[in-house]
């Protein structure tokens, strides 16, 4: 029916050379709902959209060229924090070998910090072992949405796991539109421990070297956790959850203050599990910080 109406242009579709031709042909074949177009514009939709979000921050031949790009600048905000706990480690008494022992066995710069009034406060290891699980329960959480999956070897993934802190779980949810490969999210997990075992391992020999000590450095481990707070807050912009905060510790702090970090942790997370396992309550208690311009469209 269609050579009927229009035999002149049936000649010009197949052999398709002419520009004034194809310039009329291509809407009609575009927004046909016929046969071809049709599978046209399914799978290679799907394809196309893929591509666009792999290609649309780095080609694949650059990918891993890439992951490095993104961790270099938080790998180089850590070397500071490695330095501070080398400088700390050696002037509370530990040779400089056990900087890179404690940032390989244990690889959590808050539980490494921690680790050290551990070991020197004569604690116990099923204390430290529970110190150790609540301070680091968060990463629980970070598995569920982290891209673990596209690692397909067992010991890569193996790493992966054991590699996941809060500044790698940062990159990959800063970028929601970007699609990690596994190499893509070891070669960021190498990157950052990299960055943060030469800074402990720097500081810790600089530190030796110092004839004197250094006052404040054990607030280091506070300011890390200050920053970790303000950077989750900025995230979710919640009040409940720092005034929750504020208030398990003040409880702990008036029930024990020896066991007050512990007796936080499990009221907090008592408080997480409550308001995660029931939608009703978490959206009473809910207090979302608006800045000017939500305020603004309000």
């Amino acid at each position: 029916m269609g050579s009927s109406r229009r035999p002149e242009q049936s000649q010009p579709d197949q052999g398709s050379t002419q520009p004034g031709n194809a310039s009329h042909a291509t809407p009609e074949y575009n927004g046909a709902a016929g046969h071809d177009p049709q599978k046209d514009r399914t799978t290679p939709h799907e394809h196309d959209s893929e591509q666009k979000i792999d290609n649309q921050h780095n080609p694949d031949q650059g990918s891993i060229r890439h992951a490095i790009g993104l961790a270099m600048p938080v790998g180089l905000g850590m070397v500071p924090l490695g330095l501070a706990f080398g400088i700390l480690l050696t002037q509370m008494g530990f040779a400089w070998f056990w900087a890179p022992i404690f940032s390989f066995v244990i690889y959590a710069g808050s539980m490494e910090f921690l680790a050290l009034s551990l070991v020197t406060g004569g604690v116990g290891p099923l204390s430290a072992a529970l110190y150790g699980l609540l301070v680091n329960f968060r990463h629980v959480f970070y598995a569920l949405n982290y891209p673990l999956h596209v690692i397909r070897r067992r010991l890569a993934r193996a790493y992966g796991i054991y590699a996941l802190t809060d500044e790698t779980y940062a990159i990959v949810s800063a970028n929601p539109n970007q699609r990690f490969t596994g190499r893509q999210v070891i070669a960021i997990q190498i990157v950052l421990q990299c960055a943060w075992v030469g800074g402990g391992v720097l500081g810790a020999l600089f530190g030796d070297a110092i004839p004197w000590k250094l006052e404040g450095m054990e607030f280091a481990l506070t300011a890390l956790f200050v920053v970790l707070l303000i950077e989750s807050f900025l995230a979710t912009r919640d009040v409940s959850l720092v005034l929750t905060a504020a208030v398990t510790a003040t409880v702990a702090l008036l029930v024990s203050p020896g066991n007050m970090l512990m007796i936080a942790m499990l009221l907090y997370f008592a408080v997480l599990l409550a308001r995660f396992y029931l939608p009703g309550l978490d959206r009473a208690l809910q207090l979302r910080w608006r800045t000017g311009d939500e305020r603004q469209e309000v």
